[in-house]
Parts: structure tokens; sequence; C-alpha cells
């Protein structure tokens, strides 16, 4: 796991938070994935269909889930993959649940938006279970070991990598970007006590 906490430094942040409004089917962004990489949908436990960015290396069962900052989507991690990838690494990059293009089914969109941009922390603390869903998919999708995947995490995301820690023991290594003990009114001082006994990385 050395190679993948080193390459927590290799993290940029790009492209803008989009706005939302009206009652009309959202606009779903277009992505253009990085050379080698591949644009996939991963359901959630609910059902709710995330977006995501995969770049796969079928002789390795090593995987890395991606999640990231609140005023960023999964094309800021798109250096970070082709590093990963390049280390032996399936590397999966979400659009975190109502933000870029991950707004669900047309009758749901405008609600997950909602929820996204007014900060409510329960839809953030929900984002475990997408973070598990993720790391079911690499398992399904990609033939990771479930004892080889680790998480990055900045911002929100690195809250959200830390709730999951508390919930899933199995997951094998995180990289935390930019934590906060309080993000987005989301305390996670509990949960980071946990990560002690984890390979652990940690930047600001």
């Amino acid at each position: 796991m050395r190679a993948l906490l080193l390459c927590g430094l290799a993290y940029f942040t790009a492209a803008a938070l989009p706005g939302c409004g009206g009652t009309e089917t959202l606009e779903v962004p277009v992505v253009i994935p990085p050379l080698g990489a591949e644009i996939v949908s991963v359901p959630a436990e609910d059902g709710f269909p995330l977006a995501g960015t995969l770049m796969r290396d079928r002789t390795s069962t090593r995987g890395v889930i991606c999640l990231h900052g609140f005023h960023d989507n999964r094309t800021s991690f798109d250096p970070l993959l082709q590093a990963l990838h390049s280390r032996g690494y399936n590397a999966l990059a979400l659009d975190l649940r109502g933000n870029h293009a991950s707004v669900g089914r047309p009758d749901e969109q405008h609600e997950a938006r909602k929820r996204y941009l007014s900060r409510d922390a329960e839809w953030f603390r929900a984002m475990t279970q997408d973070v598990r869903a993720a790391k079911q998919f690499l398992i399904e999708a990609a033939g990771c070991d479930p004892t080889q995947i680790a998480v990055v995490g900045a911002g929100i995301g690195a809250s959200i990598a830390t709730l999951t820690a508390a919930v899933d023991e199995e997951i094998a290594a995180f990289v935390l970007l930019s934590p906060g003990w309080r993000t987005l009114q989301i305390d996670v001082r509990e949960e980071m006590r946990g990560l002690a006994a984890r390979p652990l990385f940690v930047t600001y």
C-alpha cells in the first residue's frame, strides 16, 4: 500500500460545481474519461445510480475508491486514477450522490441536487452505503480482493471515508486529503480514532 499512500500527493482539484433549479430534467454533464478509462454506473444499495470513472487493471486484485470534495467532482481525480493504474491498481472515482452526473433518475434529480447543495448532513452521512456499493462493484466488476481495497477522500470525501471506516473493517488503507474534524456539520472525531489501527496518509 506504500505506493497508494504516495499517490495521495497526486490529487488535483478541477471542475466547478454546476448549478441547479427549475422543474425540468437536469442536464447531466458529459464526461470524457482519461485515456484507458471507462465510464461506469455503480448501483447503490437503495438503487440510486452513481456515476463513476474506472481504470481497470485486469492483472491486479487491488482497488482504490476516490471520493471528491464538495466543490469538485470525479474528474478532479483523473490524474490520480492514471497514477494509481500505472502502479497496478483498479482505480474508481465516483461522483457523490446529488452532484455532477450522479443525480439519479429523472423523478429524483432535483431532490438529490437540492439535498447535496443544501449540505444536508444526513444525506452525506448516508453516503457510506455508496462507498460500500463501490467496493462491491470493484469486487464483482474488476475482480478485486475485498481486503485489498483502499479509499481516498478529499474534503467532505475524507469525512465520508472516515465514516465508512467505522462500519467496514475490511478496507485496507485510507488517504485523507484536507480532512476536517467537522465538515458540513459532520463531526468525525470519534470515527477518526478508529483509523489508528490501519494504514493512513493525511495531507493538507
